[in-house]
């Protein structure tokens, strides 16, 4: 009994054509792969005369495979999102933190000497569209930020904090320690805060910053 498959394959722009059949004591395989649906009509029209012909039943099997989309690369996998009252919400990834500006801050870590590279937050969260320079005032006067862990863990932070306007202070989203990627354990992105005496808020594998203000909640 001769089988019939035509499938999309995955690169796509036609249709493949597989027979398995037996005729007499031969068995006949033949695959074609044709752009052309008609081609393929015709194709399928004189394989029914030969089964026909010779005695064979016919009985056909369709099926369709839709090619699969390509896995992202590493670079393109989501690592953080923001959102938050009136923000939209914004994914970054890799390659999108790749194209910041990058800081490098020396400091202890537990009594451990170490140099944490990444992206200040307060550019971060710019991109995002926090209400920062001038335009924290008013009811954005109450705008804070809440850092969250994969884990769940959570912390905040004023904006005040992170703005150049208002401090000079050098708080990072770090991807690197010491020129390496961050571990599994820590990353693969991590809060820095220098000048702090506890590392409370060095939040590990931060996965989503939430800008919210206390007159929406």
């Amino acid at each position: 009994m001769p089988s019939f498959e035509f499938r999309v394959p995955p690169s796509g722009g036609g249709l493949e054509f597989r027979l398995q059949a037996a005729v007499g004591n031969s068995a006949l395989r033949l695959n074609f792969f044709q752009q052309s649906t008609l081609v393929m009509k015709h194709l399928i029209f004189w394989l029914c005369l030969l089964c026909c012909a010779t005695g064979t039943v016919f009985q056909p099997s369709l099926s369709f495979a839709q090619a699969k989309p390509p896995a992202a690369t590493p670079a393109e996998k989501p690592l953080l999102t923001i959102e938050g009252n009136g923000i939209k919400p914004v994914t970054l990834t890799a390659a999108s933190l790749a194209g910041f500006k990058r800081q490098t801050v020396k400091v202890s870590d537990h009594g451990t000497p170490a140099e944490f590279e990444g992206v200040l937050l307060y550019d971060i969260l710019k991109q995002a569209g926090a209400p920062l320079g001038e335009s924290f005032r008013g009811k954005n006067a109450a705008v804070f930020v809440a850092i969250e862990a994969m884990d769940g863990y959570r912390t905040v932070f004023a904006l005040p904090e992170l703005d150049p306007m208002f401090t000079d202070r050098t708080i990072i989203m770090a991807d690197k320690r010491d020129g390496k990627s961050l571990s599994e354990k820590e990353g693969p992105l991590r809060i820095v805060v220098p000048d702090e005496k506890r590392a409370a808020r060095w939040v590990r594998q931060v996965t989503k910053i939430r800008i919210l203000n206390l007159t929406a909640l």
